[in-house]
């Protein structure tokens, strides 16, 4: 909302400078985004009229005004300006004058003396416009300063409003937050009812009375051709809009004097009386921009527009004016219903978008006589996303979609009335009103608790000053034993439930004079328990293996997600900020492989990522959240150095990775049909019977669609992998471990991990450790068999063991192998 400061000063003038009043508006919450002068800083600039042009005698661009600055004698300008003529008044700057980056001295120009010079609106710094001199109407007073004349002593102010205060979309709704701020009364201007002089009225009806409760309208006939006065030009101009033609002004300045957007009609280009009604299928309009729309009566929400474009939510406080239960039975309705774009027409054609912009073959023309004034009141949910549907945003849209009082067309369109007739003259009819009471706003009452502005606010408000920040704030107040019952006034639509009269009391008391002070938390141990890893723990052992964190978005590219998963079908999203980002990730990796060829792309020669967080996969019974840890490597096992040869990672470094995560569990690898894995180069985690995740390289097919080429992976369960097993004290041998190594020859389907789960289970206790160091196949192996070299390390607690025990014990190991596995010791006979 951007305005000018004198205009506010004309509504509320407190005894404060620019600065203090830009402080006020923002603790207010109307947050200031600029303010910025009017005009450069200038002087001795006036009101002058050129008396006389002649040719320079010595150049050929050159002229020679004689100008009339109000004084006695006329002075003498030399310019180069070539549509420069007699009588006309433009702004002189004098010698002397100190404009932006120029001070204007007497000089000689081809021999003739020039004592000033004329200003363009750019060189005096008051617009961009630059096409020419700043030419002054035919009244304007000579010799005045012309600083003094267009009152350009202004600071234009432009404040950031959240949605919920439209409120404050005009002079009026900015005036009463700085009156209250200062205590002080609104010097409002006089609205007079307009006495209707003719009988002339127009038909209305409203067939749409759940989206338009109150329409008014006026007859004016017999205006007059004249142009808009500067004064009005002037706010308009500083509050960003230019000036059209004096009725179209007069509403834009209604809207913005009060808040409410109006229109007018050309009465000549109307085909019978006016109808509110929805969109039929197949009709178009013609907008004021040539811009010709085809409307629809079908839902026109490309997206939740209840949020984005009006900042009002599903679970908000907001209730547009209703009770908050009537509200959200009303808001779940109309999300179910068909949406429809609402139009005003005649008994022929659309004459306008409902609340949003009219229509070209029904708008005021210069040589318009007889015009239909329009005031409405328009449900702010009926026109949620109606403008950014058709592409359009308005004044008039941006106001109805964030709530506009209901109570407020009556007084504007008489104040319209009132300054047309001033303006443009005519005779006015009188007003049209079609109102349904049922479907129009109606504000419940709040109860207001001291006990409760206490707590929130953690100081104590003395209950007069509560009520008189209420009542300055024009809310209906009752005291009662628990405080107050408050009534909010009509235009704030978002005053509900009792936080919100809080808030306002907190505004207004001024958040700086609330006194900062700790918080009294209870120190109380919460309980840890030993069974399961702290999540930090992970996370610093991987980043002890070189990983990166990296934090995704939950919402995914929905091709990669089906590359990765194309078993499962991911939840959509209904709103997604984008096509790419639409549906919920089944798996980590669709998050972390755009990284990974982010990183890729950007000559890194080594990235290994991390990521815990949730997956969201559908299945029978519902949609599972599951809560998981994931990585991907790529490139060099180890950073560049001399000490070591450089490799590319394999599948046996990220097992290694996973074998840290999970090292005080007895897991084991199994083969794996993941789709996402290579078939080869994969493997499925389990502990015990339970698969909790996979490991393994990329699917080639998925590496080369996505640009990629050697990459692992692992994602795993969270939860079992946090759980851990209780501590509990062992005492470390004194006596020596006796190493005994069985290289065997098997079936080369007999894994190596069967093998070191039976000897474990005939060692029993006396087993310290168990390695394998070696599996050869070729030269001296039979075919069909492989050679298999295990360590086996023995140890006793309470003694040393002897090579007798020993002997025996590797005996039954090889022979229990033997029957099991037919396993045979290499080299044997």
């Amino acid at each position: 909302m951007k305005f000018s400061e004198q205009w506010l000063r004309e509504w509320v003038n407190p005894p404060i400078n620019t600065e203090t009043l830009l402080e006020q508006l923002t603790n207010a919450g109307l947050e200031v985004d600029s303010a910025k002068p009017l005009a450069a800083a200038f002087n001795k600039v006036v009101v002058a009229e050129v008396r006389a042009v002649s040719q320079h005698p010595n150049a050929d661009r050159l002229k020679i005004c004689s100008v009339d600055i109000g004084q006695d004698l006329p002075i003498i300008i030399v310019t180069n300006v070539a549509d420069i003529a007699p009588h006309k008044k433009v702004a002189a700057a004098l010698v002397g004058a100190k404009l932006p980056g120029l001070e204007i001295k007497q000089a000689a120009l081809r021999g003739i003396d020039s004592f000033g010079m004329f200003c363009s609106a750019k060189t005096l710094g008051i617009s961009d416009d630059d096409s020419g001199l700043l030419y002054l109407p035919d009244d304007a007073p000579l010799g005045e300063d012309l600083r003094k004349y267009l009152n350009l002593d202004d600071t234009v102010i432009d404040i950031e409003l959240t949605p919920n205060r439209g409120d404050c979309l005009s002079i009026a709704g900015i005036a009463r937050e700085v009156a209250v701020a200062n205590n002080i009364t609104i010097q409002a201007p006089a609205i007079k009812t307009i006495v209707a002089t003719i009988t002339d009225e127009i038909k209305v009806q409203v067939q749409a009375p759940e989206a338009c409760p109150r329409y008014l309208c006026r007859v004016i006939r017999n205006i007059k051709s004249t142009t808009t006065p500067q004064w009005m030009q002037d706010k308009l101009h500083r509050s960003g809009l230019r000036s059209v033609h004096p009725v179209v002004d007069v509403t834009n300045y209604v809207m913005l004097e009060v808040g409410q957007p109006m229109h007018a009609f050309d009465l000549a280009k109307l085909n019978g009386g006016i109808t509110v009604r929805y969109a039929e299928p197949g009709e178009t309009l013609i907008l004021l921009d040539d811009q010709e729309l085809k409307l629809s009566e079908e839902d026109c929400h490309p997206r939740n527009e209840r949020s984005e474009a009006a900042g009002i939510h599903a679970d908000s406080k907001e209730n547009l004016g209703f009770p908050p239960s009537q509200a959200r039975v009303r808001m779940t309705a109309n999300e179910n219903q068909q949406n429809k774009t609402l139009v005003i027409t005649d008994e022929k054609n659309v004459l306008a978008l409902a609340g949003i912009m009219g229509g070209f073959h029904s708008g005021i023309a210069r040589d318009t006589k007889d015009i239909v004034l329009e005031a409405a009141f328009f449900a702010p949910e009926k026109l949620l996303g109606k403008a950014r549907h058709y592409g359009l945003h308005t004044d008039s849209s941006h106001r109805f979609e964030r709530g506009v009082d209901a109570e407020l067309p009556l007084h504007a369109i008489e104040r319209a009335s009132e300054l047309l007739l001033q303006i443009v003259g005519g005779e006015a009819g009188p007003i049209v009103e079609k109102s349904s009471a049922e479907y129009l706003p109606k504000r419940a009452p709040i109860q207001l608790r001291a006990t409760r502005i206490e707590k929130l606010l953690g100081i104590n408000v003395a209950a007069k000053q509560v009520e008189t920040i209420l009542q300055q704030l024009q809310m209906s107040v009752t005291k009662n034993a628990e405080g107050w019952q408050v009534i909010p006034p009509t235009h704030r639509f978002d005053i509900a439930i009792e936080v919100d009269l809080i808030e306002e009391v907190a505004r207004i008391y001024g958040f700086n004079n609330i006194p900062n002070t700790l918080p009294v938390l209870a120190s109380n141990m919460l309980p840890q328990a030993t069974s399961q890893l702290p999540l930090a723990e992970l996370r610093t052992r991987l980043k002890n293996r070189a990983y990166q964190e990296a934090v995704c978005y939950s919402f995914v590219d929905p091709d990669l997600q089906k590359a990765l998963t194309p078993d499962l079908t991911p939840l959509a999203l209904s709103n997604p900020i984008s096509s790419e980002l639409s549906v919920m990730r089944t798996t980590l990796w669709a998050g972390l492989l755009p990284i990974l060829q982010h990183n890729q792309k950007r000559q890194q020669e080594r990235v290994r990522l991390f990521e815990t967080g949730l997956r969201f996969v559908p299945t029978a019974n519902g949609l599972q959240q599951i809560s998981t840890i994931a990585g991907l490597v790529w490139g060099s096992a180890l950073p560049e150095q001399w000490g070591e040869k450089s490799r590319a990672v394999d599948f046996y470094d990220v097992k290694a990775d996973v074998e840290s995560l999970l090292a005080d569990k007895a897991i084991s690898f199994a083969k794996t049909d993941v789709s996402a894995l290579h078939p080869g180069r994969s493997a499925a985690v389990q502990l015990g019977d339970a698969r909790i995740g996979y490991v393994g390289a990329l699917h080639p097919e998925l590496e080369q669609k996505l640009g990629l080429n050697g990459v692992y992976g692992f994602e795993l369960d969270l939860p079992p992998v946090l759980q851990t097993r209780l501590l509990h004290y062992e005492a470390i041998s004194k006596f020596p471990t006796i190493r005994r190594d069985l290289a065997l020859l098997v079936d080369k389907s007999v894994k190596a991990e069967t093998l070191s789960h039976k000897i474990a289970e005939i060692a029993g206790k006396l087993l310290n450790n168990l390695v394998i160091f070696d599996v050869y196949q070729g030269q001296g192996v039979p075919e069909g068999q492989k050679s298999i070299a295990i360590g086996i390390f023995l140890q006793a607690i309470d003694r040393t063991l002897v090579d007798e025990e020993v002997n025996q014990l590797i005996d039954k190991i090889v022979s229990a192998l033997r029957q099991e596995f037919a396993a045979v010791i290499r080299g044997a006979n």
